[in-house]
């Protein structure tokens, strides 16, 4: 397992490094000109002001205060969109977690080994979390480098927080674009249907800012329960991460049953027609039993 385990991690370097990287050097550029943008309140004020208060609101700005504070600071200009791109990663992950080596033709071979589904699929998906980790790590080490320069009022645990929230988007969004792939069998549906709902759960969750009656859909998106940079100020909404948690398990756990019982595919991915074939075929037996009663 350790073999799989670490064969998996490397496929995702690349991609693993790239993006903390990218997102750490981001995030340290954020705080290091927050000093610069607390010099300039008053003139922030003016300009806050003639932008329209709907759009600011979508970003969670309801005030100059929202946008003065240095945890507010933060979040708008790294933590509100963090989670759409984090979340294409994840989804990125778990949609071709186990898919790619099936449509590559490869998965039939690895299983010929003496290894069972079971230790195959928690290799790959411990792989995924390490990735994910390493890739929190960096951009945690890029918040505490640039909360330094920044001279920003932030303990190490403080800077933290923010980490935990995004790895929890990180985890039902994985969990999900991994399902999808083992139901759906193709990496564009899944990967088409998943980026959908992600682009939906950001555009609600801001909306939902502006009109509060869509706050019964907003529900139904992770993006509703996360809270940002503000986390480094307040406590962790219990109910919150326990949901976040819980469903990621279920849709990681239905994945894995789903991946235990179906036919592996020699080569290739599914398509719309295939689907349309099985459903055709399964309407075919059922009627053949019912006419032919034994």
């Amino acid at each position: 397992m350790s073999t799989l385990w670490k064969q998996s991690l490397a496929r995702m370097r690349n991609a693993m490094l790239g993006w903390g990287l990218l997102l750490g050097f981001w995030v340290a550029l954020v705080a290091t000109l927050y000093p610069n943008f607390a010099a300039e309140q008053e003139a922030l004020e003016v300009l806050l002001q003639a932008y329209p208060q709907e759009i600011l609101a979508f970003f969670g700005v309801s005030r100059l205060d929202d946008l003065a504070s240095p945890h507010g600071f933060l979040h708008v200009e790294f933590f509100s969109v963090a989670p759409l791109l984090l979340g294409i990663h994840a989804l990125l992950v778990g949609v071709n977690l186990i898919l790619d080596d099936e449509a590559k033709g490869v998965l039939d071979l690895l299983m010929a080994y003496p290894i069972s589904r079971t230790a195959f699929f928690a290799a790959r998906v411990l792989a995924a979390l390490t990735a994910m980790a390493v890739i929190l790590s960096l951009i945690y080490g890029g918040l505490v480098l640039g909360a330094r320069w920044g001279d920003l009022p932030f303990t190490f645990g403080e800077l933290a927080r923010p980490m935990m929230a995004l790895a929890l988007q990180w985890w039902v969004l994985f969990a999900l674009g991994l399902l999808l792939a083992q139901v759906l069998g193709s990496r564009s549906l899944a990967g088409t249907l998943a980026g959908a709902y992600l682009v939906l759960s950001f555009f609600l969750t801001g909306l939902t800012q502006i009109e509060p009656s869509l706050e019964a859909w907003a529900r139904w998106t992770p993006l509703y329960y996360y809270p940002g940079a503000r986390v480094m100020t307040e406590a962790f909404d219990v109910g919150a991460v326990l949901t976040l948690l819980l469903v990621g398990a279920v849709l990681v756990g239905a994945a894995w049953l789903h991946f235990l019982h179906h036919d592996i595919r020699v080569h290739g991915e599914a398509t719309p027609l295939s689907w349309w074939l099985r459903w055709r075929a399964a309407r075919f037996r059922e009627t053949s039993r019912v006419g032919h009663p034994r």
